[in-house]
């Protein structure tokens, strides 16, 4: 049992990392895209400013991310209150 305990909380730290990354990553990606007017105002040459995102692609990312966000909190609750018992 304490092999299978062990393997368990390597699951869920593996899965904290990556849970992790992935909302550093969408969120990083969201506020990109919110603040990339300001950036773009601010610079001189035109070639290098990026295509903004539609509002409809800007509230999927944020949908996709509050989606991760709410599995990330789930397995956090699964590692701390049912695993424990």
């Amino acid at each position: 049992m304490n092999g299978q305990f062990s393997q368990l909380k390597t699951t869920f730290y593996l899965l904290y990392l990556f849970y992790s990354f992935m909302i550093y990553f969408f969120l990083s990606i969201i506020i990109n895209e919110l603040f990339m007017d300001l950036n773009a105002s601010s610079r001189q040459n035109d070639a290098f400013i990026g295509k903004s995102m539609t509002k409809e692609e800007l509230v999927t990312l944020l949908f996709f991310f509050f989606y991760l966000l709410l599995i990330f909190f789930v397995v956090i609750y699964i590692e701390f209150y049912v695993c424990t018992i």
